[in-house]
């Protein structure tokens, strides 16, 4: 049994059912852990590293739970476990206010993807964007709300009043 304020040294951390490619790539590996005092800030900064890879690749729900497997005096083996759930795309563009101009004339404005995996960066990479068209107000943050495994961005657009007129005149020759 695991004593709580009791130290210990790690004799393995398994990667459990984690990708080894992927292990790899975010900078993980078994060998990081192996006759070390264990820590759990360096445990939980590797768990952070995986759950936010998940989150910006269309799991925005995944989770990583570490499992003490055996205890051998002072010897640890922990075992990661990844939960990925359920896999979200992006589903459409809601827009709420009076601004008046179709959703897939927005979407096209901000790169948005039907089908696309979800990913809190792209959200705010389309806030963004929205801010930058001169006749939009947005008057309140991007919203997501998830509904059957898709992400739906609302966007909260009022038409700004503009006192001004932009022309642009070519001439042929």
């Amino acid at each position: 049994q695991v004593s709580e304020g009791a130290r210990y040294k790690t004799a393995k951390l398994g990667i459990g059912n984690l990708n080894p490619g992927l292990a790899s790539k975010l900078g993980i590996s078994e060998k990081m852990f192996v006759q070390k005092p264990f820590k759990y800030t360096e445990v939980a900064r590797s768990m952070e590293k995986i759950i936010a890879y998940y989150e910006n690749n269309g799991y925005p729900f995944a989770a990583v739970h570490v499992y003490p497997k055996f205890l051998n005096g002072d010897r640890l083996n922990v075992e990661m476990e990844l939960l990925p759930l359920k896999k979200i795309t992006m589903g459409g563009v809601h827009v709420v206010g009076n601004l008046k101009v179709k959703e897939d004339y927005i979407e096209r404005i901000i790169g948005f993807e039907k089908g696309k995996d979800y990913s809190p960066g792209y959200i705010e990479q389309a806030g963004k964007k929205i801010r930058e068209i001169g006749f939009v107000d947005q008057y309140r943050a991007p919203v997501v709300v998830f509904a059957e495994n898709k992400a739906y961005l609302v966007l909260f657009l009022n038409k700004k009043n503009t006192d001004r007129l932009d022309v642009l005149i070519g001439f042929q020759p």
